[in-house]
């Protein structure tokens, strides 16, 4: 896909005559009618995407600085992952609701399904990987609660059995997908949301009551409901450009972004409680911490290589890769009066955050910024192939080669620079080259009426 195209006049930024289409970009429009496309969109994704593969690599930062958490440099890690977490989701989830129209033309609607597929590739590909480590934990966490199984009598193997494959567990595996099935469901909800007379105050309604209920159990029943405020705001702005045009040129709301993130970072790095507290709505909104397992499942995986390498090298050496049985989790703040409280207080602040940031982002073209957002749909698919799990298989081999960890800075700063470089290199023309049905399947092939191409 190509960068964006220079920078328009600050009035056309605005204009109606940019047609909302769901390309493969996933959440920005092309420029229709002889209008260029804005470069404040694109810039802000960039951005929030070289957030996005900070946050899911994080775990290499805390595999090289083993025994140096206590670290100044470690803290400011920290505390900064703690601080895109406020803002980076709610932005692609309002700049998709300000592109998308209620009213879908057939080329929209192509692009939606191209989505859908693009989804459901994407998850398949990630469950070959994960789904018999996955099945294997399952039958470890079963022993250990029927530990006298095997010597039950055979009348009672027909009723009591450790789990089998099926059914298989397509919604309970959390991967990084899911704002994917998100904006699948968003764009085929907002037709009918756009006829309600408050529908932001509806989706507020139903993320506050999502959380008492099972959908706040796997990532792809929980986000839809919880992320789609940010969505349908940015819907509803489109009604209110100019009052946004305004918004994001005042140095009230920069300087109180900016005293709002140093108060934060600065709370982080002196309390780890601080810390705690603001993860918690997080927890909540990613269905109960539910994609703490993608982290764990790259680091598993990468453990497992150097398991199966051991194994190659001296069968005698092999190393144990299984993880020991692990309790159930249960999380009663979500379903508390505080989580929800929690919750609430974190989509005031998610909101500011949102709109700060947006004051501070140029709309003129930035050199790898915009060209990074334009093909952020490729940098979040791929990530977990080429930049997540690589780098957790690269930390996990040099703490094998070493009793302990780097100092804090060096393993910041080595972090820093490895996922810039994933990120740069994944907004390259050659992903789409590389795994083009995987990231923009070409749909039109099997539709009627529809010319490939």
């Amino acid at each position: 896909m190509a960068a964006s195209a220079p920078l328009i006049d600050n009035e056309k930024i605005w204009s109606k005559d940019v047609e909302s289409e769901p390309c493969c970009s996933g959440f920005l429009p092309r420029a229709t009618s002889g209008m260029e496309r804005d470069a404040l969109w694109d810039n802000m994704k960039g951005i929030c995407q070289l957030f996005v593969v900070c946050m899911h690599a994080g775990g290499m930062v805390s595999t090289l600085s083993f025994g140096h958490e206590q670290e100044l440099p470690f803290k400011f890690f920290v505390a900064f992952q703690t601080w895109i977490g406020f803002f980076t989701m709610p932005v692609f989830s309002f700049i998709s609701g300000l592109f998308t129209s209620s009213s879908p033309s057939r080329r929209q609607m192509v692009g939606t399904l191209r989505l859908a597929v693009t989804f459901l590739i994407s998850h398949l590909l990630a469950m070959v990987f994960t789904l018999r480590g996955e099945h294997q934990q399952e039958l470890l966490e079963w022993h250990a609660q029927h530990p006298g199984w095997n010597r039950t009598v055979a009348g009672d193997a027909g009723v009591i059995h450790p789990p089998g494959w099926l059914p298989v567990a397509f919604f309970q595996f959390g991967n990084l997908d899911w704002y994917i099935w998100c904006i699948v469901l968003w764009r085929l909800v907002l037709p009918v949301a756009a006829l309600l007379r408050y529908p932001l105050v509806v989706s507020f309604m139903l993320a506050g009551m999502t959380l008492f209920t099972d959908a706040n159990t796997t990532v792809y029943t929980c986000t839809p409901f919880l992320f789609m405020p940010y969505f349908l705001a940015g819907f509803q702005w489109k009604e209110h450009k100019q009052d946004l045009k305004v918004l994001v040129k005042s140095r009230t709301l920069q300087m109180t972004f900016v005293v709002f993130s140093i108060f934060v970072m600065g709370a982080c790095v002196l309390n780890d409680r601080a810390v705690a507290v603001s993860n918690a709505p997080l927890m909540c909104m990613y269905a109960q911490g539910a994609l703490d397992d993608v982290a764990a499942d790259a680091d598993d995986t990468a453990q497992d290589v150097l398991g199966y390498i051991d194994h190659v090298m001296d069968p005698r050496n092999r190393r144990a890769t299984a993880n020991p049985p692990l309790e159930p989790d249960v999380h009663p703040f979500c379903e508390s009066t505080l989580g929800v409280l929690s919750v609430s207080l974190f989509y005031v602040v998610s909101f500011f955050s949102l709109f700060g940031l947006m004051s501070f982002v140029p709309h003129r073209e930035l050199w790898m910024v915009t060209k990074a957002g334009a093909n952020t749909l490729y940098i979040y698919l791929t990530q977990i192939f080429f930049a997540v799990f690589p780098l957790a298989l690269v930390s996990h081999i040099f703490i094998d080669w070493h009793v302990t960890g780097v100092p804090a800075a060096a393993s910041v700063l080595i972090f820093c620079l490895s996922s810039a470089c994933c990120w740069a290199c994944l907004a390259q023309k050659w992903v789409k080259a590389a795994c083009f049905v995987c990231v923009e399947p070409p749909v039109e092939y099997f539709l009627r009426g529809t010319q490939p191409g």
